[in-house]
């Protein structure tokens, strides 16, 4: 989720490696994208919000794509920038870091 906002360096400082250039996680993140798949982890987002960040992920990108970002990805059908569902359990003290800026 976090590849839709940020570049690649900003990603390996915080995990350790580009995960999204390692082929051993095919698998895991086709079963978060795709429905016929029991969805490995609930607190990764909706099918439609992983898509959708892979989507943007892809589209920050110009030029060499990490291997996971070189499938095909299709535009999803609506934009979720700005989607907040009040349906949380963020602390109120962080919710002023997810409002846009």
């Amino acid at each position: 989720m976090l590849a839709a906002f940020l570049d690649d360096d900003a990603l390996i400082k915080i995990f350790g490696a580009n995960l999204l250039n390692n082929p051993d996680f095919s698998e895991m993140l086709h079963a978060l994208t795709n429905p016929d798949y029991n969805k490995p982890f609930e607190c990764v987002g909706t099918r439609k919000e992983v898509n959708y960040a892979l989507y943007k992920a892809r589209e920050r990108r110009s030029g060499y794509l990490p291997v996971l970002l070189q499938a095909e990805i299709c535009r999803p059908a609506e934009d979720l920038t700005g989607l907040f569902d009040n349906n949380h359990f963020v602390p109120g003290e962080f919710l002023s870091l997810l409002q846009p800026h």
